[in-house]
């Protein structure tokens, strides 16, 4: 059912596990690039994902590898607010009620400031702090940097 992405391409028993929740029309735009942004920071760790979110899934076998994961990662994109699909009807409901820590990423600049508002008009990802991979800010902390700081304080390894 899921796949997985390291750095070294094997995946160890006590490898810290995350689990990266998409809209399906997201995928080939911006998967590749949230993984590279994590494995820059994050060297040891696996990045689980399904490569078929649209297709039929057992819920127990789902929630029951979701349950395994020690972070959800989300690309918010205006396809993933906008349209229905198991990321956001699913997915994030279950990390949110099983207390799975969710970091939402923005995949989309956001000149107008209209995808941060639908992103907290969302009942699901209101409330949780994100991540702009297109801050501008050059006095804030750059977006490298706090997804280390965040990526850093979920992903203890187990060795």
């Amino acid at each position: 059912m899921l796949q997985f992405l390291t750095r070294t391409g094997t995946l160890t028993r006590v490898m810290p596990r995350l689990y990266v929740s998409y809209h399906p029309g997201d995928f080939e735009r911006h998967f590749r690039t949230i993984c590279s942004d994590i494995f820059a920071v994050q060297e040891n760790c696996a990045v689980f994902y399904e490569e078929n979110p649209t297709g039929t899934y057992d819920e127990n076998e789902l929630f029951a590898l979701l349950s395994e994961m020690r972070l959800i990662v989300v690309p918010v994109t205006r396809k993933l607010l906008g349209e229905s699909s198991r990321a956001l009807d699913v997915e994030l409901p279950y990390a949110r009620g099983h207390n799975i820590p969710i970091l939402p990423i923005l995949a989309e600049a956001d000149e107008s400031g209209e995808l941060i508002d639908a992103f907290n008009k969302t009942s699901v990802l209101s409330g949780l702090q994100f991540l702009n991979r297109f801050e501008r800010d050059t006095t804030a902390l750059r977006y490298e940097d706090k997804l280390a700081t965040f990526l850093s304080s979920v992903m203890v390894n187990e060795e």
